[in-house]
């Protein structure tokens, strides 16, 4: 493990966004966690290869309209991922850290909407808070796609494991996962 800390040690910018994950309300550490070893005890090996996936691929959120929440974007989706994490039973069978990976991005097709429709999709934003209607029905409604199918897409193209892009289309329940027929009646 420390060959890995090493490495990751080259990065800084990862190194502080592990940290800040680590320390932050979500895990609920009695003490402040200092140093990326003990990050990566208390986080795993594998959440912190996720979390540095997730960051790379990610880091182009930075550049979202002011009008895009960030903050609470990113706070909602590795809350989302903590408790999906959480509420898995150990024995289903289901791989702990693909629920981690799926809760954490299942929204990001929200960030990409916004990114490539800078002027139209903030007033989408705006609509779905303001009349309290869902988000994706709206989106289907003025642009014809909605955020989990964009975020699926974007999971395909970036070799994350199949089944968690199909968790991530269908995070609305009504959508099919690719290939798959949905039943009528």
């Amino acid at each position: 493990m420390r060959d890995v800390v090493r490495l990751c040690e080259l990065d800084l910018s990862l190194v502080a966004r592990v940290l800040s994950l680590v320390n932050s309300n979500l895990l609920g550490c009695r003490r402040p966690i200092k140093s990326l070893l003990q990050a990566m005890v208390i986080l795993g090996v594998n959440r912190v290869r996720n979390f540095a996936l997730i960051s790379y691929r990610t880091d182009r959120f930075d550049r979202l309209p002011d009008a895009f929440p960030l903050k609470r974007f990113w706070s909602r989706s590795f809350s989302t991922a903590f408790i999906s994490r959480g509420i898995v039973p150990d024995e289903s069978g289901v791989v702990h850290e693909d629920v981690f990976l799926a809760g954490t991005l299942h929204d990001m097709g929200i960030a990409f909407l916004c990114e490539i429709f800078p002027d139209e999709y903030p007033y989408i934003l705006a609509r779905a808070s303001r009349e309290d209607v869902p988000l994706h029905e709206l989106e289907q409604e003025a642009i014809g796609v909605q955020h989990a199918e964009i975020a699926a897409h974007v999971c395909e193209g970036w070799r994350i494991p199949e089944g968690v892009a199909n968790v991530i289309r269908v995070h609305h329940g009504d959508t099919p996962p690719r290939g798959s027929r949905r039943r009528s009646g």
